[in-house]
């Protein structure tokens, strides 16, 4: 009796492992095929991990440096990050807007800087493809891959005349060179502005014009800030 009551019990356990069937309780799961792009998290997750446990940040001179100018109406600090319109005493060329490159151009791998802009009301930051020695904001922008602030009202991307409808103080710039494709991002919460792509082969450099001097109203700087992370010698 007890053995016909085990097999019993058995032969119901296998029809129960046999008609079970387990269902996904979430309903908006896709699947992607292909590559999935993390933008500078690919390359630099441990600094944006570091910029999350760290509580304050400054910027100290260190790897990029702007080359300085030959124009008297721009300021470059002696350490090489940061760049403003020089004061002026007239109202003569007030939309002169120059701007400069970097010493480093770039052809291979992924980089990343964040400019601070602060309460600048007028500025462009992006990157050259070829770099030259000086930088015109009016000029073509074939060459160029630049997101602007014009003044105090609204964000675009030259590249491809793209509004953007974010108003952040620090941008990230993530170049990946091997992609050819150039991110821009809200520095402060990593949200991406805007995201193109070039076909060039040349190198690249980072370009800063600190925009209009605007009788004084947009005197201060673009920064360039960079990290220094104490992580001890064990």
């Amino acid at each position: 009796m007890e053995t016909n009551i085990q097999h019993t019990s058995l032969n119901q356990g296998k029809k129960l492992r046999r008609s079970t069937r387990y269902m996904s309780k979430v309903n908006d799961l896709t699947v992607h095929t292909g590559s999935f792009f993390l933008g500078p998290n690919e390359t630099h997750l441990q600094f944006s991990v570091w910029k999350e446990m760290l509580g304050s940040i400054k910027p100290v001179p260190e790897n990029l440096t702007l080359k300085h100018p030959r124009s008297t109406y721009l300021k470059v600090s002696p350490e090489g990050s940061r760049i403003r319109q020089a004061d002026r005493v007239t109202g003569l060329y007030k939309n002169f807007n120059p701007g400069k490159v970097s010493e480093e151009n770039f052809q291979v791998g992924q980089h990343y800087w964040e400019i601070e802009d602060g309460k600048k009301l007028d500025w462009t930051v992006g990157i050259k493809i070829d770099a030259g020695t000086q930088l015109y904001a009016a000029k073509s922008a074939e060459r160029k891959i630049l997101l602007h602030l014009k003044h105090s009202k609204r964000y675009f991307m030259s590249y491809e005349g793209k509004d953007t409808r974010d108003k952040p103080q620090k941008i990230g710039l993530y170049l990946d060179s091997d992609r050819k494709q150039v991110s821009f991002y809200n520095a402060d919460n990593m949200s991406c502005l805007a995201q193109i792509n070039y076909k060039s082969k040349q190198s690249c450099c980072l370009t800063l014009v600190p925009g209009l001097y605007l009788d004084g109203m947009n005197s201060d700087p673009l920064t360039v800030c960079s990290y220094e992370f104490n992580t001890g010698n064990h």
